[in-house]
């Protein structure tokens, strides 16, 4: 997780990531997290799962909280 946690904090530092950022509301983030979690539950349920796909949907879960976690700080200030 720290990994993610510093790429996509450089990409914030960068404005890579701001401008998407600015297009999604917490709850569509929150839409965007059941849809990865649905795909990476039928991934798991399969009998021979692919793990590189189950390492993309975690990496992106992982982004999308991080994305949740700087818009709750945007929005407080």
């Amino acid at each position: 997780m720290s990994e993610i946690k510093t790429e996509y904090l450089s990409t914030l530092i960068n404005n890579q990531s701001l401008e998407g950022m600015k297009q999604l509301n917490i709850n569509e983030l929150d839409l965007i997290t059941v849809l990865v979690s649905t795909c990476l539950g039928l991934e798991l349920a399969k009998l021979t799962p692919d793990n590189e796909k189950i390492a993309q949907l975690n990496k992106l879960n992982g982004t999308i909280i991080l994305m949740k976690t700087e818009l709750k700080s945007i929005e407080s200030n």
